[in-house]
């Protein structure tokens, strides 16, 4: 697919002002972001951008990507059930700030939290802390938790699966990666073209992004 191809499948939708109003900067993100284009399609309210994922593979790509305009200080929280992928983005991140393809990463799940030193970033990051607090009741204790980590390493970020948890702590992330695996009685109202949707595929709306896209953007 082309930027000419996505623009004509934009302009199908011309009679739906707010669908159009949706797409551009969807468009402009996936673009400037290099984002495959056949997973474009307009965001529903809460997202910036929905991506299509027919892979553990393009996953953790995409995990990369976020992981290229990750900062100090940012929070991200990674929603989805059980299977959709939320570990793989997780690893596509850590991959990405540490420029190590290799290094293993998997859930915290038992030990709460893995912290992966980062040396030499651009940006000054000196660690990303990966959280599970899927076994974690207490909101005042999965708030110490990041608080602990966050104040000793100040020039890190965090990565933090089922964040749910801390809701009622007044969480503010900076991203929020919801995955969502699509079946048959699924298929999205906000599709720009047919192709997008494949029973079996993620979905992945992605909160948060549109503004770390320009940032990136205007350093490069």
């Amino acid at each position: 697919s082309s930027p000419f191809h996505l623009l004509c499948l934009v302009a199908r939708h011309k009679g739906d002002r707010e669908m159009l109003r949706r797409a551009i900067p969807a468009l402009s993100s996936c673009v400037r972001f290099g984002l495959p284009f056949r997973c474009l399609a307009t965001p529903p309210p809460h997202a910036d951008c929905v991506v299509a994922s027919n892979s553990a593979s393009e996953t953790e790509q995409l995990g990369a990507r976020i992981g290229g305009v990750l900062e100090a200080g940012d929070v991200a929280c990674l929603i989805g059930d059980v299977g959709t992928g939320k570990s793989v983005i997780a690893r596509g991140i850590v991959r990405s700030l540490l420029r190590d393809q290799n290094v293993r990463v998997q859930s915290p799940t038992f030990c709460l939290v893995s912290t992966y030193p980062i040396e030499n970033h651009p940006r000054n990051l000196k660690a990303v802390h990966h959280f599970d607090l899927y076994r974690i009741t207490s909101p005042d204790e999965a708030a110490e938790l990041v608080q602990y980590y966050f104040e000793d390493e100040p020039h890190s970020c965090a990565l933090i699966e089922w964040p749910d948890v801390l809701t009622s702590k007044g969480l503010s992330p900076t991203l929020e990666i919801t995955l969502k695996e699509c079946d048959a009685e699924d298929r999205p109202d906000h599709l720009l073209d047919d192709d997008f949707f494949e029973v079996g595929s993620r979905q992945i709306h992605v909160k948060g992004l549109a503004a770390r896209v320009h940032a990136f953007c205007a350093d490069q």
